[in-house]
């Protein structure tokens, strides 16, 4: 496409109010993701491979389970508004939700002591549960009221301070005490639980006793019906995924994966920075052509911006990591492959945002099951016929092919109107 065609597509955008919440929850998300990074350097440095994998692994599957039982509460806030429910409600509602989530998670953890799963006591697991819920669930929770109900700005300075907040301490803290992996889980479970204790005394308006509130349940239930059945899907291949890579690898090389994960998931994390403000928007609108070019053309941006990096830095990259901790030798084809499905997935999050504004979340969530199944049996394929030491990569690789091709299905299929029509 010429460039004139180009500015003429992003002209009227960058004039739109939009543009100035979508700028300022990339900055800040990027400012956020920064401090998130240095957190986890430090992380590396002072634990084992082997501490790190383990922790790292823990983390996987306790946010995946909570994934599943949060029932999308945390992203169909930012939809909220449409079903004119008042912010306390739908507050209430969602808090609730998450203290019935603990209490389910009480007995899997013990479950999980009894196997030894993650080889580590019970309390630890449970505090981490708590850390986790907390961090990716309650906040974001808060962060999208607030996007939906105050603006961007609200939203993410509470993101940002966070952010923030967790970096300084555990810098603080790094040169007061010996760090382990106990030490580690308990620092971020205290730090987690006295920021919300200061966002709730500085915004008395979040302060909202749990209540579960029939109508904003039945709701959340009913558009989070089609959506679930992609999470629980999605949540037991990553599960799944992670579980082979570290019992047949073990835990040093899991560790090298995590480590690749985290460089390719700040490309996600300001993809949902875009993603926050665009999703209550686009369902605010009809989208036009425009509108729709101008996020493929992102997508693709984002991507073009990962290759390069890939190829140009990944083993700059593997220099930097070694000099923090010299058991990561050999990382570089690993954080490759990572970054570039963190650019893929990026770009899908992008597409299915628009089609979802476009009240095509049926559509999404049954495509979107599909891609996992089959993600699933090629994933087993692999493990049971085709199993060799360079595993990991073949695994990101068969997820960065999949995820391009799903992403661009649903392109086509959007583009020729082969869709399914969603009643709700």
């Amino acid at each position: 496409m010429k460039i004139n065609s180009l500015k003429k597509i992003y002209k009227p955008i960058k004039k739109h109010p939009i543009f100035k919440r979508v700028l300022l929850s990339v900055f800040g998300n990027g400012i956020s993701s920064s401090f998130n990074f240095v957190v986890n350097l430090i992380v590396v440095r002072v634990l084992t491979a082997s501490e790190f994998g383990i922790f790292q692994y823990l983390i996987t599957v306790i946010r995946g389970i909570l994934r599943i039982i949060d029932f999308s509460s945390v992203e169909l806030l930012l939809f909220s508004k449409k079903r004119n429910f008042s912010k306390e409600k739908l507050l209430s509602t969602f808090y609730s939700i998450q203290i019935i989530k603990l209490f389910i998670m009480m007995p899997l953890s013990y479950i999980a002591y009894n196997y030894n799963l993650f080889q580590i006591p019970f309390i630890f697991i449970f505090l981490t549960i708590i850390y986790i819920d907390i961090r990716y669930y309650v906040i974001y929770g808060i962060v999208h009221i607030k996007e939906v109900f105050t603006g961007t700005k609200s939203a993410q300075l509470i993101h940002t301070t966070y952010s923030l907040f967790i970096t300084v301490i555990i810098c603080l803290l790094y040169f007061i005490i010996d760090f382990n992996l106990y030490n580690i889980i308990l620092s971020f479970f205290f730090i987690s639980i006295f920021y919300i204790i200061i966002i709730l005394f500085t915004n008395k308006d979040l302060i909202i006793v749990p209540k579960l509130d029939v109508k904003v349940l039945k709701s959340f239930l009913s558009q989070s019906l089609f959506l679930e059945i992609q999470i629980v899907i999605g949540v037991l291949l990553k599960i799944l995924q992670d579980t082979l890579i570290i019992f047949t690898t073990g835990n040093i090389s899991y560790a090298l994966y995590a480590i690749s994960k985290i460089f390719g998931s700040i490309i996600i994390v300001i993809s949902k920075a875009m993603v926050r403000p665009l999703n209550p928007f686009f369902w605010r609108i009809n989208i036009d052509s425009k509108k729709e070019t101008s996020v493929i053309y992102v997508s693709v941006f984002i991507y073009a911006c990962a290759l390069t990096f890939s190829i140009l830095f990944v083993q700059h990259v593997e220099t930097f990591i070694v000099y923090i901790n010299p058991e990561y030798i050999g990382v570089s084809e690993i954080l490759f492959w990572s970054v570039l499905l963190g650019a893929a997935s990026s770009s899908n999050q992008l597409v299915v945002a628009l089609l979802s504004g476009k009240m095509l979340i049926k559509f999404v969530s049954i495509t979107s099951s599909l891609y996992l199944i089959i993600n699933t049996g090629l994933l087993l394929i692999i493990y049971y016929y085709f199993m060799s030491p360079s595993f990991i990569s073949d695994v990101l690789k068969l997820n960065v092919f999949l995820i391009t091709i799903y992403t661009l299905i649903l392109l086509i299929l959007n583009y020729y109107k082969l869709y399914f029509t969603d009643n709700e």
